[in-house]
């Protein structure tokens, strides 16, 4: 019997090299191609990858804040809550705002003051308008819109991926319901004390229509009420108080301000200024609500950021210095029923 021989013949090593022939003309061709297609991959994937990125932080943010805070350029807002879980009460506070120079969306988380990190969140972010923040109030909601650019490669144009978060932020503390004499509701942490506004309130914009200082003292419906006053075109209520001197605790890493009150009109928006050197009040409010409901009484409450809360700790006296202004297009009046200053240690 003929042994079967081993290899191929003359005809299948010609089909062979054709084959092969045909197939390396195509990875040839195909590779400049697959050169020109890659960076536009890459892009999108880094992209796309940001924007989870982004919208992992804020949501985490949202989900931990007691309050947000709209700021100006190039700030977009402010979260801050405070953790009472350790030996001693941490406040957080974190802030997001735009890098020109990185293109980026940059994440600044403060704990008690202190930097502890500085990142961006989104990148590829060509313009300050190419994220909005929106704030409602009366949801506590904040709607971010991200929309990044995709550098592609030469010749192949520019693409942008968009991303719109909606980030819910912890539920309200309850109001602050307090008889006089008694704490008020909820308790402060532990190891904190309660002060209250030291004396008559100076009217900025507006005209007192009933109460005095004593009035914010207590949530007894006994109201601080001034009528509107019309400024620039607007119809505003503005006031400043000082708060008595926190002799204790010893040592303050937080300030918490809580107001209540209401207006007779809905729309009314609220901002609150706290003092936070001796030129006095600075341009941005540390703080804001808008009244939806007329006649409804409402609590807001805030932390002193940073910069206030070293300022009143400077003082030889401990005082907070509080302007309260309610802006809207009707005439309206401003009813305040209490504001209270918590020191934690």
């Amino acid at each position: 019997m003929r042994k079967r021989q081993k290899g191929f013949t003359l005809l299948q090593t010609v089909i062979g090299l054709a084959i092969s022939g045909v197939l390396g003309t195509a990875i040839a061709a195909a590779i400049p191609m697959f050169m020109q297609l890659s960076p536009q991959q890459a892009n999108k994937l880094g992209v796309e990858a940001d924007l989870s990125f982004a919208r992992y932080w804020i949501n985490r943010d949202a989900n931990a804040a007691e309050s947000y805070t709209a700021l100006t350029a190039p700030q977009y807002g402010r979260f801050t809550w405070r953790d009472f879980t350790g030996e001693s009460t941490v406040s957080y506070n974190v802030t997001y705002s735009y890098d020109a120079s990185s293109d980026s969306v940059i994440r600044e988380e403060r704990q008690d003051g202190v930097l502890q990190s500085s990142l961006p969140i989104a990148r590829k972010i060509l313009s300050q308008n190419d994220a909005t923040f929106t704030w409602s109030p009366s949801t506590r909601r904040l709607t971010v819109a991200l929309t990044a650019t995709i550098e592609d490669a030469p010749g192949v144009g520019d693409h942008s991926r968009g991303a719109t978060i909606v980030a819910a932020l912890r539920p309200a503390l309850e109001p602050t319901v307090s008889t006089p004499g008694e704490e008020p509701v909820p308790p402060p942490a532990p190891g904190s004390e309660t002060y209250y506004i030291s004396g008559e309130p100076t009217i900025i914009y507006g005209t007192l229509s009933s109460g005095s200082g004593s009035s914010l003292h207590d949530v007894d419906s006994v109201y601080y009420v001034v009528n509107s006053a019309t400024v620039g075109g607007s119809k505003v209520v503005s006031w400043w108080a000082q708060g008595e001197n926190m002799s204790a605790p010893a040592t303050i890493s937080q300030i918490e301000v809580r107001f209540t009150g209401k207006s007779n009109k809905q729309n009314v928006a609220m901002e609150f200024f706290v003092q936070d050197s001796d030129s006095g009040f600075p341009g941005v409010a540390a703080s804001g609500f808008t009244f939806t409901q007329a006649d409804t009484v409402v609590t807001h409450s805030f932390p002193l950021d940073p910069t206030a809360l070293a300022y009143v700790n400077s003082l030889t006296e401990r005082r907070v210095t509080l302007k309260v202004q309610g802006t809207t297009s009707a005439v309206f009046t401003l009813s305040s029923d209490q504001v209270l200053f918590i020191a934690s240690p």
